[in-house]
C-alpha cells in the first residue's frame, strides 16, 4: 500500500499564495503557481502509477486525470477550511481524500 505523508498534503498546498487571485496579477508568479502545481500533480500521478503496479490502485484509473482531480479536491478543502476558520473541515477533506 502506498503512503502518504500528511506534510505533502500540506506542504503542497498553495491555496494560501493563489486564493485571492495573485496569479493573474503577475505573470511571473503565475508561471511559478504553474509549475508548482504541475509538480504536484506529477508527483501524485506518480504515486498512482506505482500504486497500479503494486495492485493497489486500480488499473483501469487515469492516473494523470485522477492526480489533477485530487490536486483540486485538496486545494478546495484548503478554501473551505480557511473560509470556515476550522481545520477540523481540512482534516475531514483529506480523509475523505484518502478513502476515496
Amino acid at each position: 500500500m502506498i503512503s502518504v505523508q500528511p506534510s505533502l498534503l500540506t506542504d503542497m498546498t498553495i491555496e494560501k499564495l493563489s486564493f485571492f487571485g495573485a496569479s493573474s496579477l503577475d505573470e511571473k508568479f503565475r508561471k511559478r503557481l504553474q509549475r508548482l502545481f504541475l509538480a504536484w500533480q506529477e508527483e501524485v500521478a506518480t504515486l498512482l502509477r506505482k500504486g497500479q503496479s503494486q495492485g493497489t490502485v486500480r488499473r483501469d484509473l487515469n492516473a494523470d486525470e485522477a492526480a489533477t482531480f485530487l490536486v483540486a479536491m485538496v486545494e478546495g478543502y484548503e478554501v473551505l477550511a480557511t473560509n470556515a476558520q476550522d481545520t477540523k473541515v481540512r482534516e475531514v477533506g483529506i480523509r475523505n481524500i484518502v478513502g476515496w
